[in-house]
Parts: structure tokens; sequence; C-alpha cells
């Protein structure tokens, strides 16, 4: 799974948003950031995600507890985007 999150972010933006959404929806941590840091990668190629903010944002908060200092600056820096959509 964390593999398939990596490869999204070079799929149809659209669809790999949708598998996203699903992504950061699970129980593995790993997997969670692997679908934040392509969600990331997605919203910086200009995908709109303002329909999903809020669920992108709860995965965020639901992931920085047990992420490391590198994946914790990734996942400030896309907060960051979100908030200012």
């Amino acid at each position: 799974l964390t593999r398939c999150a990596e490869t999204l972010s070079e799929a149809n933006q659209v669809q790999a948003l949708q598998l996203l959404l699903r992504l950061i929806e699970s129980n593995g941590g790993i997997v969670r950031i692997a679908a934040l840091d392509a969600m990331s990668s997605l919203v910086s190629q200009g995908l709109d995600v303002r329909d999903s903010v809020d669920e992108i944002l709860v995965a965020i908060e639901k992931t920085r507890p047990n992420a490391d200092s590198v994946d914790r600056i990734a996942l400030d820096a896309l907060e960051d985007r979100l908030r200012t959509l």
C-alpha cells in the first residue's frame, strides 16, 4: 500500500485523489504518511482538493503524533498549504 500511495502522485490526478483519500484512512501510519506525501505532491501540481480539506487535515492530525521529525515537517507544509485554500 505504501508503494501504491507513492506511485499515485504520478497517476491521473482525480482518480489518484479518490484512492489517496481512502489510503489516508488506513490504520498504518506509514501508509498514511505515504498517501499524504503523494497528496502533497498533487496539491503542488495544482490539484483542487478544497472539497476534501477537512478530511485531509484530520488525517494529518491523526498521523502527526507518530511521525518522525522529517515527516512532521512535510505534514506541517501540507497543512499550511491546505489552510490557504
